[in-house]
């Protein structure tokens, strides 16, 4: 079994590698991530090297499980950087972070928490703020 084990560590250092270039890190980033102890990659150029190899033993028409977790690294990346302004007021991005909510939803096929009646809307909220039409609490 100790014969197995750095090939697995090597799979599993090729596919951080790659979850985390989705997640919008830099191959600089990714190389000096912490991994068992270490950095998961001397050099930024590994690291673009060992994602690239995961990406080519994907088997994009059998495994979901994959697919979705690609498509969900996507979701984390792209709600990380629109957070702060989603957060700061700025209306569109919340409705896009909204979206991103909805659509990780779909994708784990899972439905979200539903509001009862008397829930203010924090869309509404955050849209009369803007406008200066704040309701007294």
């Amino acid at each position: 079994m100790a014969g197995r084990k750095p090939t697995e560590d090597a799979s599993d250092k090729r596919k951080l590698a790659f979850t985390l270039r989705l997640a919008g890190l830099s191959w600089a980033e990714i190389a000096s991530h912490e991994f068992n102890g270490g950095r998961l990659y001397e050099h930024g150029s590994s690291a673009a090297n060992a994602a690239k190899q995961y990406e080519d033993e994907l088997d994009f028409n059998d495994d979901l499980h994959t697919h979705r977790a690609i498509d969900l690294a996507r979701f984390d990346s792209l709600q990380r950087a629109m957070w702060r302004k989603a957060i700061g007021g700025d209306l569109a991005a919340a409705k896009f972070v909204l979206k991103l909510i909805k659509a990780r939803e779909d994708l784990l096929g899972v439905k979200g928490y539903q509001p009862k009646d008397s829930v203010r809307d924090p869309l509404d909220e955050l849209s009369r703020r803007r406008e200066g039409k704040e309701e007294p609490a």
